[in-house]
Order: structure tokens, then sequence, then C-alpha cells
């Protein structure tokens, strides 16, 4: 994993939450078809997939923080340029694929060494490394919360607590995450790359920040 992490850098790109697969998305997320709508698709799907292979090539990295699809992960795999890493989201159990390199647990890349914080959890997943002097956690959550769903959720609150721990600890600057769609408060140091929030195109690290 050490390897791959190491390819994380500023000119890696980053997203989450596509929900592909998922029937009922467009009723959370209306803003999916007005957009489809506006850039003359039908489908919102096919609308995604362009939008990320437009800038996306087929050698480049992508960090996906989370929820990918609720089906049809390979199918959907191969119609995507750039070669995936894996930060889990809170619906991605059931949907694992093996044709993209997931992170298990925290990874924290600090002064040359990898640690490695895990727990009985599949699904906590994460990375803290330091790109143009900035300590950044990547992971599914922001981790000051508003969401009664994930408040009822115990592995939720849990895997937040955690991670929010870590971000403490090794003193980070920065939280890049997705999970809440478009669904958006502004909080201090967080960067929302959800695919509603940033217009379905992936952005690369060094943009963000």
């Amino acid at each position: 994993m050490k390897n791959i992490i190491d390819k994380i850098n500023r000119e890696t790109f980053v997203i989450s939450d596509h929900h592909f697969g998922h029937k009922n998305i467009n009723k959370f997320e209306p803003i999916r078809i007005k957009r489809a709508n506006e850039l003359g698709y039908i489908d919102t799907e096919k609308m995604m997939i362009d939008r990320w292979n437009n800038v996306v090539g087929k050698d480049d990295t992508v960090l996906y923080l989370g929820d990918f699809a609720f089906s049809g992960v390979e199918k959907t795999l191969k119609k995507l340029n750039g070669n995936i890493v894996f930060i889990y989201g809170n619906h991605d159990k059931g949907n694992l694929s093996t044709e993209f390199i997931g992170v298990k647990g925290l990874h924290i890349q600090f002064n040359q060494d990898e640690l490695i914080h895990s727990m009985d959890d599949k699904l906590y997943s994460g990375i803290i490394k330091e790109i143009d002097g900035k300590m950044i956690m990547f992971c599914h959550y922001p981790l000051e919360y508003y969401d009664k769903y994930d408040l009822a959720k115990e592995k939720i609150v849990n895997r937040i607590s955690k991670l929010q721990e870590y971000y403490e600890n090794f003193g980070c600057d920065l939280l890049i995450h997705g999970h809440v769609h478009s669904n958006y408060k502004d909080i201090p140091n967080h960067i929302n790359v959800s695919c509603e929030y940033i217009d379905f195109i992936p952005k690369k690290i060094k943009e963000l920040i």
C-alpha cells in the first residue's frame, strides 16, 4: 500500500459520491437532472462519465472518496479513465470490487514512515499525507456533523470520532471529503468534493489547496 500512497500527490484527481446504479439518487439530488438537461443529456450517468473522462486520462490517478456505486461496479469502472485508489464510504458495503485499489484502515504517511490504524470495520478508510507543505486528511466524511441520519448510526459516529482524533493528533491543516453531496455547510478547513458540489468534474489536489 505504501507505493500506492506515494502516488497520491498534487496532480492526483479527487471526487466522490456518484452513487452509480442508485435508482432514487436523482430524487435526493435533483441538481443531477438539471445539470444533465443544461448539457443536453437525457442520461445523468452518461453525463457524469463524460465529465470524468473529459479531464482524467487513462494513466492518471484518481483518489475516490467513497459511495461509488450501488450496482454495476465493474461495468461502470470499465467506462472511466484513470487508475482509482478507493476510500470507502458508508454505502460501499456489498459493492466492493477487485477492479480498484481499496484503502483499508487509516494510512498515515509521516516523516517518510507509513502508519496504519485499523478498526473492526471494513468501511473505516482514509489517508493522511503531506502535500505542498500541508498535512491533509482524505476520507469520506466531514468531521463536524449536522446530519441526523449519520448521528443515528453507531458505526458512522465511531468512524468519524476516530478520524477526528487522528486529524488532530497529526496536526492536519485540511480535510478533503465527500458524503454530503450538495447539502453542504461551510466548515473551516474542509473541502467538499462530492460530485454535485464540483459540477461532476474531478479536481486535482493542487486546484483545491
